[in-house]
Parts: C-alpha cells; structure tokens; sequence
C-alpha cells in the first residue's frame, strides 16, 4: 500500500527526522553534485547570489525514501530538502517566518487572523509563483482547510504526483513552509471502472473483517479517485474513503461527534481506505487519527453518516505475501503491486520490469508486448516461455494475467533485463536490486 493524500497532509506537517550523516565528497557520489543542488535552490528561490552550504544528506529508511542533501543558507534563514538523484527541491522551510508564527500564536488570538479567503490567494500565489507548470497542471484545492495544491486531471479525479502543500502565518501572510512533489505524466486510465458507492461498500467489508473493528461508519466519500505513484513507476487510480472505526461495537455516531468537539482525545480511529477504481481491489487502509482532531470544522460532523456493525466473521489470516526489498536498502518498498506468491513461486508485476529499464509494456492480440533497449519481448499467459529478438528465454514459470495486469516469475528480471533478482523463501522476501545509488544502511543495533 502507498500512502495518498491524506496521510501525505500528515506526514507533511508532523515530519519525522530521518536518520542523516555530513556530506562526504570522497565516499558519497550521487547523480545530483552539491553544485547542481545549490543551484536547484537558487533558480526556484530566485536569488542566483544566494549564499548555501550543504549541512548534510539524509538516508534514507528504503527504497520508497527520499535521499536528499539538506540545504542551509549560510545565515541560517532557510533550509532547504533538494533530491540526491534527481535535483528537485521538495521542501523549503523560511526559519524566520516560522519564528515569527511562533510569537503570532503566543501574542494574539485567532480574532486578528487575516480572512481565510485574503490567506488562501496569498498561499496560492506563492505555490503558482513556485511550482512549473501551475496552471497547466490545473493545480486546484481538494478539500477546503488545507492550503494544498493538487493537479486536477478531471471532475473527481487527481494525480497524487503534482501536489504542493503552503504553511503561512495566519496573522500576516508570510510563507513558512513549502512542501512540494515532484510531478509525473500519468499513464493508466482515468476512468474509473467502479463507483464511489461500490467502492464505500467494498471498503466496509475489509474494515469489518479486522479484528480490531468492532464497528465503522462513513465520515467522507466525495467519489474523488488518485492517481498513485511509487518508486518503481507504478501507477494506480484509487478511491480513498474516510472511516471512523472503534473496537466497541456500542460507539455511535453522536459519541464520535461529541468527542470531536470534547476537550479529549478521540478513542476512534481514523482510517482512510483505499480501493482500486479500475478493478474494486482492496488496497488496505492507512491510520490518519491524528488529523482527527484537526478536522473540525473542515470536515463538519454532519458528514458522519451510515453506521454499520461489525456483521462479517473475524477475519482469517490471509498467506503472506513476499515483501519486495531493494539489496541496498533497509526495508520494505511501498509499491502499488506487491509480489505475489502463486504455486510455490514469486512473482512480480511485468510494469515494474519495464519502468526500471526504460521500457514499455503494451497489450496485443492476447500477449503482453515488452518492449526493453529495441528488443520486443512476447509474453503469453500461461505459457513459460517469452520470445524476443530471434530468441527463446524459457522461464521458472508461466506468465500470469491477474485482473488485466500480467506477472512474471522473479527470475524474468535477471534474464530479460539484467536486473539482480531473487526470492528467499524462508524469509519470504524478494530482493531486487535495480542499479540505482542509494546511501549502505544503517548499522544494527546492539
């Protein structure tokens, strides 16, 4: 599961410190230089005269992370988070203004904020001053509370890669925070082939199959869909619907709503479901509780609708499925098509084979059409056996078409791309290695 936009809000304003080291100029070589960074800051800062140092890198927890130099300006006003491998400045923190947000909060009452409406034109001015493409990424609000920027790809579909999140000092204006992804076209369908209601359904079944939910209730289904990215180039469109869960199956609606405007933290949680609006798909569920309480008055208590009692059977334990780990990396990758485990062997999604080299998948006259460096691969399902360039590769096992997205043996990757791969099967682990630099891991703990 790949986190979406909700959790993107939380993580965005309670940022965790990622573990880092001092740049090493003899022992860390990355695509992006230190020069090339600092003048990344630079052309979006507007001040080519800027004075920068790098402070250090951070490394990154996997594969899904982001290895970026953290960047000062030399009098220590701004900091900077500038990609190690692709040069894109994902965040700039203004240390001055955020000093002075400090003092507002303390000094004066929420009476003298500007009006919401003056805040979100000087927000969005900023992020359209400091974002390519602004406009023609129809970078638009999603939900009204949040000054964040997401590019609307349609009437209730959103492309989670062009996102752009603004802090400002309520009492004058003045930007403190800038969090920004870095935009990627979108190449899946955006239609969805699943209704928001279908979607609210099938949710609700996966919530009260857990057996830590005793009973769920609706409290925000817009019918939006995202279209998610991870990274290994994986896309997927998703509904994400809002639940509020609790392990007493007496908790109610109206207790949901006074605790909301009680002084006390809520006992609910929150979960944002996810389902897949091409094929109805579970994708699993991400805990947003701590926004819950923040909610209030961006997502009105009369929003909280439908209550349903746990009526399904505690779930069983499914099979696990592998993770999927990159050799050089400390964990598991968030990607959108985990491996799968079918008649005893590991398989993963042939997209993924095709991003990672540069390639293209397409599907023709009942095959999967791979195309890699000019060769064109052809892969039946149900048959092991993957011609290509005059030759004949024969695989540990057949080619699958799961749900219109076809899946090869593990070992589909080394021999038709290059690319190092494996399954153990007593930790049940795939380990890919993809040649992209990444920082070692950390040590473990004594």
């Amino acid at each position: 599961m790949v986190l979406g936009f909700g959790a993107w809000c939380l993580l965005a304003t309670c940022r965790a410190s990622a573990r880092s080291e001092a740049y090493d100029p003899l022992t860390m070589d990355f695509p992006v230089s230190p020069s090339q960074a600092r003048s990344a800051v630079r052309d979006l800062v507007g001040d080519p005269e800027m004075n920068l140092r790098i402070r250090d890198v951070s490394l990154p927890d996997d594969f899904s992370s982001d290895l970026d130099y953290w960047i000062d300006e030399a009098n220590g006003d701004h900091c900077f988070a500038v990609g190690a491998e692709d040069g894109w400045v994902s965040s700039w923190f203004n240390r001055i203004a955020q000093r002075q947000l400090g003092e507002h909060e303390t000094e004066f009452g929420p009476s003298s904020q500007l009006p919401e409406p003056v805040l979100v034109a000087m927000a969005e001015a900023f992020a359209a001053a400091h974002y390519p493409d602004f406009t023609g990424l129809n970078m638009q609000q999603p939900y009204p509370g949040y000054f964040s920027w997401v590019g609307r790809l349609s009437a209730n579909v959103w492309n989670l890669s062009a996102v752009c999140m603004v802090g400002v000092d309520r009492w004058t204006g003045e930007v403190h925070t800038f969090l920004r992804r870095k935009p990627l076209p979108v190449t899946i369908s955006t239609t969805p082939l699943i209704s928001g209601a279908s979607a609210e359904d099938i949710a609700l079944d996966y919530l009260l199959q857990q057996p830590d939910v005793q009973t769920a209730f609706v409290l925000d289904n817009n019918g939006y869909c995202w279209v998610h990215h991870d990274s290994l180039g994986g896309q997927r469109l998703v509904y994400e619907i809002v639940f509020v869960t609790h392990g007493d199956a007496d908790y109610t609606p109206a207790m949901y709503v006074a605790e909301l405007e009680g002084p006390e933290p809520l006992s609910a949680v929150l979960l944002v479901a996810q389902v897949d609006a091409l094929t109805g798909e579970t994708l699993g569920a991400y805990d947003v509780s701590p926004l819950g309480k923040d909610e209030k008055g961006a997502r009105p208590p009369s929003n909280v609708r439908a209550s349903h009692r746990r009526t399904l059977p505690a779930a069983v334990t499914p099979n696990r499925a592998p993770f999927l780990l990159v050799a050089d990396a400390n964990g598991p990758v968030g990607c959108m098509y985990p491996p799968l485990l079918l008649d005893g062997k590991a398989y993963l999604y042939v997209g993924y084979l095709a991003s990672l080299k540069g390639g293209e998948v397409k599907w023709k006259d009942g095959q999967a059409v791979l195309t890699l460096r000019g060769r064109e691969y052809r892969l039946r399902p149900g048959s092991a056996e993957v011609s290509g360039g005059g030759e004949m590769v024969r695989l540990s096992g057949v080619v699958r078409n799961l749900r219109g997205r076809v899946y090869v043996p593990v070992d589909a990757f080394p021999k038709l791309a290059g690319l190092k791969a494996g399954y153990d099967a007593k930790s049940r682990t795939v380990h890919l290695t993809t040649g992209r630099k990444r920082l070692a891991p950390a040590p473990a703990a004594d």
